[in-house]
């Protein structure tokens, strides 16, 4: 799930989550002479070294990657933060951009991530016209947004916090529609459908309870 700023006012949470992220891996990349293209990079290579770690708990949703601190300098959230089916499971990675080949046992980081959790949820279904008004879902701004000849950037969009949205589905002549993946840009995300018309109906299932852990994380 890219990965979207969390907006609402949370709540620690209360879940029994372990105390530490556990690091599990470790890779390092040297830099590529200047003609090496995407034809020759090797499958994942990342300039840096790129610490994984991984978290145990409960009710998982995400991991908010804008919120991590780190005590060392010059370390950024690596791309790609992952739950598993059980939403027991939670990975990240934290990337450095600087040559650690052959000397990964140098590096070093201590901070926090935050993880976002839930186990409640609401449903709310509304009929969507191509240009009108959004409908509110508790705080989520959602309407029909149709380009031109069903482009790309056609489907249902949604403007707020998208880490709200447990489901979407989409109907229209009694049939539901296959979600075509999504797209994303600041707090805005468009869900995109295959062979969306200028009217459909629209089923949300939200999560009501949104909290945040704050999870440690070092390696030494």
């Amino acid at each position: 799930m890219k990965f979207i700023h969390l907006s609402l006012p949370f709540l620690i949470a209360s879940s029994a989550f372990a105390q530490k992220a556990k690091h599990i891996m470790t890779t390092a990349g040297a830099g590529l002479p200047e003609s090496a293209d995407f034809s020759v990079k090797p499958m994942g290579y990342e300039f840096g070294v790129t610490l994984s770690f991984i978290i145990e708990g409960e009710n998982i949703i995400e991991v908010d990657e804008k919120s991590l601190k780190t005590e060392e300098s010059g370390w950024s959230m690596g791309p790609f933060s992952k739950v598993n089916k059980e939403r027991s499971l939670a990975s990240f990675s934290v990337l450095k951009k600087s040559n650690f080949l052959g000397k990964e046992n140098e590096a070093k980081v201590k901070g926090t991530v935050k993880v976002v959790t839930a186990s409640k949820s609401q449903k709310k279904t509304a009929m969507l016209k191509n240009g009108g008004k959004a409908v509110d879902f508790n705080g989520l701004k959602v309407s029909l947004k149709i380009n031109g000849e069903n482009s790309f950037g056609s489907g249902i969009l949604v403007v707020g916090d998208a880490a709200m949205i447990k489901s979407i589905k989409v109907e229209q002549g009694g049939e539901t529609l296959k979600e075509n993946g999504s797209s994303w840009s600041g707090d805005k995300r468009t869900y995109h459908f295959r062979d969306l018309k200028e009217k459909c109906k629209v089923t949300i299932e939200y999560w009501t309870d949104l909290e945040a852990k704050k999870i440690a994380f070092e390696k030494g």
